[in-house]
Parts: structure tokens; sequence; C-alpha cells
């Protein structure tokens, strides 16, 4: 996830700065862990494919918290494109997403899953490691595959929802989407709303 994460922000902001729009780079676990400036020329593409090249996938994230440290940061209104799995309490997460957009924020969200995180089709018995917290659990999937696929739908559709409701553009992308065809679909997507 982090990988295509990655992959999808280069690829935006290559077509940003295209357009000769400034492009930063905020990154965060639970809270701010660097920050470059929004500048507009070419090159800059480079030392944000280099921010971008040192991020792992280490310890707790916290997406609420970082949300709001980044509305206290960013004093000019612009565009804030979010890209996360989103796997936090989404209450809190909204909450965040609505402090960006009261400083004056467009938003774009990508959330990205892994399809397994959201069909979880495992044929026999799991043990399911946490990756921020490393805490193992053992499961018996087809028992809880049910009520695992509603309450994903739940989460995601709450997410969703609330999204449109705040005026925040969602895309929800699984990491086996193209990257191009994910692009395609989030460009024809902005173009039917301008």
């Amino acid at each position: 996830k982090l990988d295509y994460g990655k992959v999808l922000a280069v690829s935006l902001s290559l077509l940003l700065l295209k357009q000769r729009d400034a492009v930063g780079l905020i990154t965060f676990r639970d809270d701010v862990t660097g920050i470059l400036p929004p500048k507009s020329a070419m090159g800059w593409l480079e030392s944000l494919s280099s921010r971008l090249t040192d991020v792992k996938a280490e310890g707790e994230t916290s997406v609420t918290s970082a949300l709001y440290d980044i509305a206290e940061r960013i004093k000019r209104r612009g565009l804030v494109i979010v890209i996360s799995d989103l796997l936090d309490d989404p209450k809190k997460i909204l909450a965040g997403f609505k402090a960006l957009r009261h400083v004056g924020h467009d938003m774009i969200v990508f959330q990205i899953l892994d399809p397994k995180e959201i069909a979880f089709d495992y044929p026999k018995d799991a043990r399911f490691k946490d990756l921020e917290s490393g805490e193992i659990m053992p499961s018996k999937p087809w028992h809880i595959r049910n009520a695992y696929w509603e309450a994903v739908n739940e989460y995601i559709e709450n997410i969703r929802f609330n999204c449109r409701a705040e005026k925040i553009d969602y895309h929800l992308f699984t990491t086996d989407i193209p990257y191009s065809l994910a692009l395609f679909e989030f460009l024809a997507r902005r173009r039917r709303m301008i």
C-alpha cells in the first residue's frame, strides 16, 4: 500500500508540476515527520521522489492527529491531497478532514487498500499480524467473513458519504489496480466534475 501511494504521489506531483502548480509534501505517522514546502519548478520532482523513497512503514500511524497538525501548519489555502489507507477511527479522520476544510483547503482523498482487506478471502485458518503494533491474532476467516464484509463496507461507505458531505473528492483504489488505470479514472472523474 505504501509503495502504491508513493507512485501515486509522484505521478500526481508530475501532473501538477507540468501545469506549473506548486507542489509540496508532508509525511506523517502519528504526527508530521517531514515537510517539503511547495515549489513549482520541474526539478522539484526529484526532491519529492527522494523524500518519498525514504518513507518507511513502521510504527503506529494516527491519521487524525497528523491532519490537525497539517491544518495548523499550512497557512496558504490550496489543494490538499491525502494518500492513506485511512485505517483509523472514522469519526476522528473526518474531524481532521473538516479541520482542513474549515481553514479553506480543497481536498482530494485517495484511500489505498489491499484487495484482501476488502475481500477477506482466506480459505483456511490464518494468523493476522498487525504491522503497526506487532500483535498476532489467530482466526478462522470463514467464520467471520460476512461480519467482516459488512463492517468494511460500512466503514468505506461512511468515509465516502461524509467526504461528499464536506465536498471532499474521495477515491478508493486497491493495490491490484494498475497505477495508470487509477490515475485515468481519477482524471476522467475530475474532468466530469469541472
